[in-house]
């Protein structure tokens, strides 16, 4: 018998300045990546997927990170600064 499925983990990168679209205020963000594996026996073998989230400190409301989020973030997963945060808060 084999047991198999799938583990998920949550690892903040940054606080970032965003409009939430919930409760409509200029708030700071917890910027995430979540990462989920495969897994065998409970032992994660590979990786099977990548998100980034953004989540409001103030409403707790979560976000799949699209476009320019999306591409500055991974920005700031690869070299550990946030580039272009002013456009960033200002597209949302």
């Amino acid at each position: 018998m084999l047991i198999w499925g799938t583990r998920w983990s949550s690892t903040p990168l940054g606080q970032i300045s965003y409009n939430c679209s919930q409760c409509g205020k200029q708030t700071v963000h917890t910027a995430y990546i979540r990462k989920g594996k495969f897994t065998l026996f409970f032992i994660p073998i590979f990786p099977i997927s990548k998100q980034y989230l953004i989540a409001c400190n103030l409403c707790g409301l979560r976000l799949k990170a699209v476009d320019n989020l999306l591409a500055q973030l991974e920005n700031l997963e690869k070299t550990g600064n946030l580039s272009g945060t002013k456009e960033m808060a200002g597209s949302a």
